[in-house]
């Protein structure tokens, strides 16, 4: 009959009468609203405006791939900054501790210098009355048994008022009778009438070959003349060996500095060179005019942390190449499926211009009966 809907796939030959043609058009009118199918036309133009803007920037071959590409350019940006700032809080927490440690290490090091100083001092209070309570003062025998560590205390000399060696605690034979009037540790009391115990500059000892700290207090009669001059030698090697027991390390270096503003010892005994990047931290030994500095400089606090940066940015090495290589294989595979697309949409456009060429009516539908392709026939 003239009002029963086409068949899922109708075809009608030229040779099919007006009145038939006209009935099918009007079927296939009633198959669409006119009102719905116009608002649908418009929402689909509507649409596919910026769909159509991105193809033409972008060909649908390429356009995921750069999508993927940017999404992985964005991640690997992302593991660099986040690495970065790793780094950043490495190097902070670093320098932090750092200066906790040479403060550390400067209150060891004076408390412990400024020790020794006091027992020293000590020792010379008893050796200054003993060689007051003399009438011959080569008689005198000086010990600093059980108020001195031997390790510390490298010899003990009196000298008379001549600058020559009266006695010595150790090597006694060799010193006898040595002239020593040219030492600054002499001459600081032979110029002056003070009774202050002088802390002087570091010394090389001609028989031992080691560094001596000269710690020297002039022993004086009741009216001021000078009897002679107590020195006590403080070896340095001494304490070099307490300070790596109290915490000092092969990176570390620790400066004595003296009452006129100039360096009289290093440790580790380096070339000087000024590195203004370095944490420091200075400290007065109490009692004396000496200040004791400690300092680490920022290569052996980069050194101390090599591993730690080499495994943060090995890892996000490792992780950057991940995901360049994933995003590089799925914008691979997101090209190769564009490509097929782009050949289904050649074949489809191919079968469509074959149909309408054909001079035979061609409408097709889906199993509800909704249209899904019909030609220009």
């Amino acid at each position: 009959p003239a009002n029963d809907r086409p068949a899922e796939c109708s075809r009608r030959h030229p040779g099919g009468t007006p009145k038939a043609t006209m009935a099918y058009h009007h079927a296939l009118a009633d198959t669409l609203p006119s009102i719905g199918f116009r608002l649908l036309r418009i929402g689909s133009a509507a649409a596919a405006l910026p769909r159509s803007i991105v193809g033409a920037l972008l060909p649908a071959t390429r356009r995921e791939g750069r999508v993927i590409g940017l999404v992985g350019v964005v991640i690997v940006l992302f593991i660099v900054a986040f690495t970065n700032l790793m780094l950043r809080e490495l190097n902070d927490s670093s320098r932090t501790s750092a200066q906790e440690h040479v403060e550390q290490l400067t209150r060891a090091v004076t408390y412990q210098l400024g020790t020794t100083l006091f027992m020293v001092e000590n020792v010379m209070d008893q050796a200054s009355e003993a060689v007051k309570a003399h009438s011959n003062v080569r008689g005198v025998q000086l010990n600093s048994e059980h108020q001195v560590a031997t390790n510390l205390l490298a010899d003990f000399l009196l000298l008379d008022a001549e600058g020559q060696v009266i006695t010595a605690m150790t090597k006694a034979e060799a010193l006898a009778n040595r002239d020593l009037s040219d030492r600054d540790y002499f001459r600081v009391h032979f110029e002056s009438r003070s009774l202050a115990t002088r802390l002087n500059r570091p010394v090389h000892g001609r028989l031992t070959g080691i560094e001596l700290l000269p710690v020297s207090r002039a022993v004086r009669m009741p009216n001021g003349d000078l009897i002679g001059v107590l020195v006590a030698m403080i070896d340095i090697r001494g304490l070099e060996r307490v300070w790596k027991d109290i915490g000092l390390k092969p990176a570390d270096t620790i400066v004595l500095i003296g009452e006129d503003g100039e360096e009289w010892l290093e440790w580790p005994h380096r070339p000087l060179v000024e590195n203004p990047d370095e944490v420091s931290w200075s400290r007065r030994i109490a009692g004396w005019p000496m200040r004791a500095l400690a300092k680490l400089d920022q290569a052996s606090i980069d050194s101390q942390n090599a591993p730690t940066r080499r495994a943060i940015i090995g890892s996000a090495g490792v992780g950057a190449v991940m995901v360049a290589l994933f995003a590089f294989l799925l914008a691979n595979r997101a090209r190769q499926a564009a490509q097929e697309r782009d050949a289904a949409d050649t074949v489809r456009a191919r079968l469509t211009a074959a149909l309408n060429a054909a001079p035979v009516e061609f409408v097709e539908y889906d199993r509800e009966r909704r249209l899904i392709m019909a030609n220009q026939a």
